[in-house]
């Protein structure tokens, strides 16, 4: 009866001590998953952060260029204006040298006509 009971006793010991034993594992290996999902979502975060930063910054550069492409448009239309406005200044010169030329003819003919 008492070797019948030292076994159970060493048994019942042995069975807790596996069942303890499993459990350990067990709790590693939640700790282990917990920790991959840890640094996972870490990973995802950094990655979104990065997308992010990248993100802004392409919108950036996007707003320059297109804040550079307006100023050269508009110094562009500037320029045509005033190459414009001069080009009609220089026109009305040329029309009015080319009267007086007409009107001095006109009188220089006038003068030889009187003349005879």
């Amino acid at each position: 009866m008492i070797d019948n009971w030292d076994e159970r006793i060493h048994s019942e010991r042995k069975r807790k001590k596996k069942a303890k034993e499993a459990e350990e594992k067990k709790a590693k290996k939640v700790e282990k998953a917990k920790k991959v999902e840890k640094k996972k979502k870490k990973k995802k975060e950094k990655k979104e952060k990065k997308e992010k930063k990248e993100k802004k910054e392409k919108r950036k550069k996007e707003k320059k260029r297109r804040r550079k492409e307006e100023e050269e448009r508009a110094e562009r239309e500037e320029r045509e204006e005033r190459e414009a406005k001069e080009a009609a200044h220089l026109k009305a010169v040329a029309a009015e040298a080319e009267a007086a030329e007409e009107e001095r003819k006109l009188a220089a003919a006038a003068a030889k006509q009187a003349k005879r």
